[in-house]
C-alpha cells in the first residue's frame, strides 16, 4: 500500500518484524479476498461447461466462438459484461448461465449501473 501511495510510508509499523499499516476505511470493501476467490472456483467451471475458454493473460475474461463470432464474458467479482454480435446468442447465454445462478439482475443497452460500453449487456449476481 504504501509503495502505491507514499504518504502512508510514515504510518508502516513494525510488529514480530513484519511490516503493518493500519487504516480506517470509509466504505465497505467490495468483497473479500477469500470471496472473490471461492466465487472463481464456481462460476468458471460452469462457463468452462458451456465451452469457454478462460483467457491465459486475463483470468477474469473468458470466450468462446458461438455461430461464428466471438462471445467474451469478462467479470470482476459478481459483475459481468457479456458481449456477443447476436443479441439471441446473449439471451441464450444468459439462460444457460442463469440455469446455474437463478436470480440473475440483467441490464441491457448503452448505460448500465456499473460501468458504461455501448451495446453491451452487464449481468449482476
Amino acid at each position: 500500500m504504501s509503495d502505491v501511495n507514499p504518504e502512508y510510508k510514515a504510518d508502516v509499523r513494525y510488529e514480530n518484524g513484519k511490516k503493518v499499516l493500519y487504516v480506517q476505511i470509509l466504505k465497505a470493501l467490495y468483497g473479500m479476498i477469500e470471496s472473490a476467490l471461492s466465487w472463481y472456483e464456481l462460476y468458471v467451471p460452469v462457463l468452462k461447461e458451456e465451452g469457454f475458454v478462460v483467457n491465459a493473460v486475463d483470468k477474469c475474461v473468458a470466450n468462446k466462438i458461438i455461430n461464428g463470432s466471438q462471445c467474451t464474458i469478462a467479470w470482476y467479482v459478481d459483475d459481468n459484461l457479456l458481449a456477443h454480435v447476436d443479441a439471441e446468442v446473449v439471451d441464450s447465454v444468459i439462460n444457460s448461465i442463469e440455469k446455474e445462478f437463478p436470480g440473475l439482475v440483467v441490464q441491457k443497452g448503452n448505460e448500465l449501473d456499473f460501468l458504461y460500453v455501448p451495446a453491451q449487456v452487464a449481468c449482476h449476481y
